[in-house]
């Protein structure tokens, strides 16, 4: 039969390997099962040069919007119908429209007494726009506009005398429209694009 001593071997072989066997596989992480993950790559909006010799400007604008100079009363306007949706409801074609015309500070006022005349807007108008400087451009914008309300403006001027408004509608900071930080996006990237030629 078995003596003691074979017996005594078997069981410290036995415990060996199953101390072995648990610090071996204690140590490997069990095979994990590899997730395919789909990446959408959006395509980049094809941009468009427009150039507009009565504004004297030029700029660059996504490709899907409709660009529409006119005249008006003698004066010159350029009215973009944007595609971005300003709508939650299914079938409403409703999007955001920007609207550009040219304006001449004759009398060289600053920008706040042509603007914001203190007759309608008091002495303190200074927190009615905001100033920032892009391609060595001025632009000012607003939102507090009494004739404009429910849009924001941007003046963009190289000398200002000369100044180009662009009137973003509708735009309700408070309570933001649909696709509203979409269109924002889209402007600032327009207004970059901005030439005075």
């Amino acid at each position: 039969m078995f003596k003691p001593k074979g017996i005594l071997i078997i069981v410290i072989l036995l415990i060996v390997g199953i101390i072995f066997y648990y610090f071996v596989n204690k140590n490997s992480n069990p095979p994990q099962k590899v997730l395919e993950q789909q990446v959408t790559v959006s395509p980049v909006p094809t941009k468009k040069s427009f150039v507009s010799s009565e504004l004297g400007i030029s700029f660059e604008h996504p490709e899907t919007w409709q660009i529409r100079p006119f005249n008006e009363n003698g004066r010159d306007y350029i009215n973009i119908n944007t595609d971005v949706s300003n709508s939650n409801i299914a079938n409403d074609t409703s999007a955001y429209y920007i609207y550009l015309s040219n304006i001449t500070n004759t009398k060289k006022l600053s920008f706040e007494d042509y603007i914001f005349p203190e007759d309608l807007y008091g002495k303190d108008r200074k927190n009615l726009y905001s100033i920032q400087e892009v391609n060595g451009l001025k632009i000012y914008k607003s939102d507090h506009l009494i004739s404009q309300s429910g849009s924001l403006l941007h003046f963009i001027t190289p000398d200002n005398v000369r100044y180009i408004r662009i009137s973003l509608f509708p735009y309700y900071p408070e309570r933001p429209v649909v696709n509203q930080d979409k269109i924002l996006e889209s402007l600032e990237n327009l207004i970059k694009t901005i030439q005075f030629i």
